[in-house]
């Protein structure tokens, strides 16, 4: 990805990428603690959440 921009901005392009990855990937745990803890609050077992989860990724 660097490489697709000019020495100057390569820097700024990959610290955009780099920040971008650590959002998704935040918010992509967030998501599944929320579902998680949605099913258990249904009386759920947390293994029951988690196959839960994991049928939908």
């Amino acid at each position: 990805m660097g490489l697709s921009f000019s020495g100057y901005f390569a820097g700024k392009a990959l610290t955009s990428f780099n920040l971008l990855i650590f959002a998704g990937t935040f918010i992509m745990q967030w998501l599944m603690g929320l579902v998680i803890d949605i099913v258990k609050g249904m009386g759920h077992t947390e293994i029951f959440a988690l196959n839960q989860l994991f049928q939908f990724s």
